[in-house]
């Protein structure tokens, strides 16, 4: 049977807020002090090491990041380089599908990776909605991913109807909440 590690919301280079001090010393606004908020950006780059660290010694057959990998498309090209870079401690595949900080539009923090030539053989954007084969892991995933920040239907409504061959355990990976199964506000139909 396979072995996978589950993860997401990494929203690696989100903007911590800081405190400004005013004449008086007294802090303004924002949640964290400048040195606070440098050390909790990288502590979202170490628990990349960490999830590799804990694959490998798992011996899972892949690490599947169910969305917001980055948190917004605008991270610089340093982040994106570090944090594929930070991936190459699990040589296995990594699977990872865009969520609502980082969807896959046109030009996106991903089109960039690739540009960049950032992203290693063994991690694997699934930037569409179409079936992924891993025949020799004894696998298929059926990826939803996010093409817009706010979508209003259901991106797993294809997964019932995808064929894959006999015998491949069947994964459905996709980013947000289930209707029915999590609050939903008047705002937004599919909260993410």
């Amino acid at each position: 049977m396979a072995r996978f590690l589950h993860t997401a919301d990494w929203q690696i280079g989100r903007q911590f807020s800081s405190r400004l001090s005013g004449a008086s010393g007294h802090s303004r606004g924002g949640r964290f002090n400048a040195e606070d908020a440098v050390v909790l950006a990288e502590a979202r780059l170490q628990v990349i090491e960490r999830i590799a660290a804990l694959a490998n010694s798992e011996n899972v057959d892949a690490v599947l990041v169910a969305g917001d990998v980055f948190d917004a498309q605008t991270v610089s090209d340093r982040t994106i380089l570090r944090t594929f870079q930070l991936m190459a401690a699990y040589k296995g595949p990594w699977i990872l599908i865009p969520g609502n900080h980082d969807a896959a539009l046109a030009e996106s923090v991903w089109t960039r990776a690739q540009r960049l030539k950032a992203i290693p053989a063994n991690v694997i954007p699934l930037l569409t909605p179409e079936v992924r084969l891993f025949p020799d892991a004894g696998f298929a995933i059926l990826p939803a991913p996010l093409t817009q920040r706010q979508t209003y239907q259901d991106l797993t409504d294809w997964f019932d109807d995808a064929e894959t061959p006999a015998g491949l355990l069947r994964i459905g990976l996709a980013h947000g909440s289930v209707a029915g199964q999590l609050p939903e506000s008047a705002d937004s139909p599919n909260p993410i």
